[in-house]
């Protein structure tokens, strides 16, 4: 076994200043810029696995290593013999000394085994040692401007991303691994304006927009393994990399997929501050709209093996017969299965939110807080009408028409021309009355709704 080792670097550095283009642009006490880097870099210790791998003999067929309890081999079934016998029960013919002839392999099982690793170990169970370690890198960066247009009016802009690859830790060498790898990107971009326009008034307007991304990915999508693999019927191509396996005895491997997730989130508000006597008044507002995009084709073609096809079909001796990856070997599969999903997610909501605030200082020892919010939730919605809701309106003719019956996104739009299944809401109110008095001794009595 190996000593497993974590290594960490951090690293970075900032640079601002004005900004100073010879002979083009003197940005001196009007223009000012700033940029960071922040990087990270970690390998985990990793660890040795044990794992089981088909032996050499498993792949050639031989399965005179696996034994009872009695030290004699397992008796191996052969599933195309399958017949009733004079007694009308289930019986099958035996591979003669638990070998199974290489005529009889399935080609698509032979592709697979070829990549297998060589067992590091004697014996058909937990003969396969390894070692492999995780990468963990993220690089941030930080860009901003400033720039002064005269003395009461400010813009800002900047940007702040993040850049985060991961890769996990597989027992068994790609294209068997089903090992997947991970892309976390974050941005953010903001641009605003600050306004003096008198001594006592400022108004602050702010845009933004914020994206985060996560996809996934197995590390053999993009080759055509089902025609490279030998598979007949439906072709998937490369969308899925190799497909997935599962045999008693050995484990699952393969696999591949991965999904997709865009979430954006827009933003505009406004805030405008007024000292006005014994009035501190601000008032403001801000719509914010938000997005999520998902794509999520499936994970592709799984079939699973068991000892049961070529094992002896009685209940006393299907427990004590056969051998998963003899079943592997002939093709002969206990479950198969594909997920397909070719809807796009793509759901929508939002807010639009306003608000007034008066602090009036009625003495030097009593402030009053007097203001309202009013905010409008933007209904949820699917931009692609991937919705489903219970109309209780409507009778459903499945249930001897009985009140509620399930309605459909586009079906619901043709029937209203609205995509949301709920109403937007006018009447979401906030009023906030408060009140702060000093009593004597520094202490102060606050009251609020």
């Amino acid at each position: 076994p190996r000593v497993p080792i974590a290594k960490q670097h951090d690293l970075g550095g900032n640079v601002g200043g004005p900004v100073i283009i010879p002979k083009l642009y003197n940005g001196k006490d009007k223009t000012f810029f700033f940029f960071n880097y922040g990087g990270y870099r970690f390998t985990t210790a990793g660890g040795n696995f044990l794992a089981t791998v088909p032996s050499l003999k498993f792949r050639d067929g031989n399965f005179t290593e696996q034994v009872d309890a009695r030290g004699a081999p397992i008796p191996i079934y052969d599933p195309a013999t399958t017949r009733r016998d004079a007694s009308g029960n289930l019986t099958r013919e035996v591979f003669a000394g638990s070998v199974i002839p290489k005529s009889r392999f399935s080609k698509v099982a032979q592709a697979v085994q070829a990549y297998f690793p060589n067992p590091t170990r004697d014996g058909w169970f937990n003969n396969f040692t390894t070692f492999d370690k995780s990468k963990n890198r993220q690089d941030n960066y930080t860009g901003k401007i400033d720039h002064n247009v005269g003395a009461n009016h400010k813009l800002t802009g900047s940007i702040v991303a993040t850049i985060w690859p991961q890769s996990g830790t597989a027992v068994l060498p790609d294209p068997i691994s089903g090992k997947r790898a991970t892309f976390l990107d974050s941005w953010i971009w903001r641009a605003t304006h600050d306004w003096v326009v008198t001594p006592t008034m400022v108004n602050h307007l702010a845009l933004g927009f914020n994206r985060y991304i996560v996809q996934t990915a197995g590390t053999t999508n993009g080759f055509d393994w089902y025609s490279k693999l030998g598979f007949s019927g439906d072709k998937t191509g490369a969308l899925w990399g190799f497909p997935g396996f599962s045999v008693s005895g050995i484990g699952a491997f393969g696999g591949g997929g991965g999904f997709s997730t865009f979430d954006n989130t827009y933003n505009v508000l406004d805030s405008f501050s007024w000292q006005k006597g014994k009035h501190n008044i601000k008032m403001g507002f801000e719509i914010r709209r938000l997005q999520n995009n998902s794509v999520n084709p499936g994970n592709g073609p799984s079939s699973g093996y068991t000892q049961g096809p070529t094992s002896f079909p009685s209940a006393a001796l299907q427990g004590s017969t056969g051998i998963g990856w003899a079943s592997f070997l002939l093709g002969e599969a206990s479950s198969t299965g594909m997920f397909i999903n070719d809807i796009t997610n793509g759901p929508r909501w939002g807010q639009y939110m306003s608000y007034i605030q008066d602090n009036w200082r009625v003495t030097p020892r009593l402030t009053l807080n007097i203001g309202l919010r009013w905010e409008v939730p933007r209904p949820f919605y699917d931009v692609n009408l991937a919705m489903s809701t219970v109309d209780m309106t409507k009778p459903n003719a499945a249930a001897g028409n009985l009140p509620g019956t399930l309605v459909f996104g586009p079906d619901w739009y043709k029937q209203t021309g609205q995509k949301s299944f709920m109403d937007i809401s006018w009447r979401e109110f906030g009023p906030r009355l408060g009140l702060a008095y000093r009593l004597p001794k520094d202490a102060v009595l606050r009251v609020a709704y």
